[in-house]
């Protein structure tokens, strides 16, 4: 979720999400001649939406990348941890 908002901290993502907005509105206002120049313009919004989409997930398999090294981290820590406890307890004076 936070990657979704960092996204929209971009100057230049506001300005792309405000691009595809006008030129939704402008598709929709224009007719004859203008309509093909339109149609061009709703393949482009397609286009960018598509590209959106993908700079999402691209960020999103980062981000579980990033999950799953912390994981195997935090796993050998916790082994090493729990060997050293064990040669702790080992070594303990059971008299104590």
């Amino acid at each position: 979720m936070a990657d979704r908002i960092s996204y929209f901290s971009s100057k230049f993502h506001v300005f792309d999400a405000l691009v595809i907005i006008v030129a939704f509105g402008v598709d929709v206002a224009l007719h004859g001649i203008e309509e093909e120049l339109g149609s061009l313009i709703v393949v482009l919004r397609l286009w960018r939406v598509f590209k959106i989409i993908e700079e999402l997930q691209s960020a999103n398999e980062d981000t579980l990348e990033e999950y799953e090294h912390e994981i195997e981290r935090l796993r050998q820590e916790n082994t090493y941890l729990r060997q050293r406890l064990n040669v702790s307890l080992s070594n303990a004076d059971p008299m104590d």
